[in-house]
């Protein structure tokens, strides 16, 4: 079973393989020896090989099919998408060679404010950003003067439909005919054009299409049908060789379990209890706190507890304090009584 249609299996993949545009190949394969954020406008009729040149500079810069390519179609456009995709550009690209491809088909058909919107995105690309833009009416976008500042921001590549790149096409169609009919009774290229009507222009989508209708009329007996390759079947597993010659092996005797002592019963012990050693305070760290009364106002002697050695220290220092504050009491009681 195909699951690509006729045209995108025979489609180019590399720039080798565009046929019929030899100046157009040189320069985009210049352009891939030395990339930078450029945007190209692809012009010409259909089927002269635009999106295929599009999608086969996407493989040879790198780009990943589902990261770094954006096909856009020219009439789904608004300028706010046109600034959402401008804002993805800008962002790094986690798969391939980092190049971020933008392909807008049918660049004529654009709104004018779209248009407009891409002229500035043009004058600053995103680093490592290529856009390409395809047309099949360069003519009218050039009629005026917002066409013309559109295409004047673009490298503008024109595509060849005449009569003279037909007989590049021949050798395509000798690789499709013999991967698809076994006789070589091959067409000419003049007899696919002759029977398709292009209108004086030469279309290889056509030339591909009549070709495949061609082989499709075939007896099924001339063409090379795709054959499904066969499904594995399970086969039964091999049983294994035995030599005849080869002596028996006497079964090995069965094996006795040897006598072993029971382990002697280890009772734990018990877990030792900690018990904490009784503190022994000297007699002078059992000091209570002095709390002093003084002619210029209240003032704590000990503020740390009893207990503690920097207590004890200040209470030795206040007593002075005490015994004039005693001192003072006394004389004033006295002078009372008097």
């Amino acid at each position: 079973m195909n699951t690509q249609s006729f045209l995108e299996k025979w489609r180019p993949s590399r720039l080798d393989q565009v046929i019929g545009q030899d100046e157009i190949v040189a320069i985009l394969k210049a352009y891939v020896a030395n990339p930078e954020p450029t945007a190209f406008i692809l012009c010409g009729s259909t089927g002269c090989g635009k999106g295929s040149a599009a999608s086969a500079l996407c493989n040879e810069l790198g780009a990943d099919p589902y990261w770094g390519v954006q096909d856009i179609p020219a009439g789904k456009q608004t300028a706010e998408a046109v600034d959402e995709m401008t804002r993805t550009l800008w962002q790094h690209c986690p798969a391939g060679s980092g190049w971020k491809v933008v392909i807008v088909n049918e660049c004529d058909q654009m709104h004018p404010k779209v248009n407009a919107r891409w002229c500035d995105i043009l004058e600053n690309i995103p680093p490592k950003v290529c856009i390409i833009f395809t047309t099949n009416k360069i003519a009218e976008m050039t009629k005026d003067d917002e066409g013309r500042r559109f295409v004047d921001r673009c490298h503008r590549l024109d595509f060849r439909s005449d009569w003279a790149i037909l007989d590049s096409a021949q050798p395509l169609i000798n690789r499709i005919w013999a991967a698809s009919v076994n006789h070589n009774h091959v067409p000419r290229a003049a007899d696919l054009v002759s029977s398709g009507g292009f209108g004086g222009q030469v279309s290889f989508r056509r030339i591909v299409n009549a070709l495949h209708d061609r082989i499709m009329r075939l007896p099924a007996s001339e063409r090379i049908l795709p054959v499904d390759p066969p499904k594995p079947q399970a086969q039964p597993a091999a049983e294994p060789e035995v030599a005849m010659d080869a002596p028996a092996i006497p079964d090995a005797p069965e094996s006795q379990p040897l006598p072993c002592e029971p382990l002697p019963e280890v009772k734990p012990e018990p877990a030792p209890v900690y018990v904490a050693p009784t503190p022994v305070w000297p007699e002078w760290k059992l000091q209570p706190c002095w709390y002093v009364t003084v002619t210029d106002g209240p003032r704590t002697a000990l503020v740390c507890g009893p207990f503690a050695e920097a207590g004890q220290a200040a209470a030795r220092r206040n007593r002075p304090r005490k015994d004039r504050a005693e001192r003072t009491v006394n004389n004033a009681q006295n002078l009372q009584s008097h």
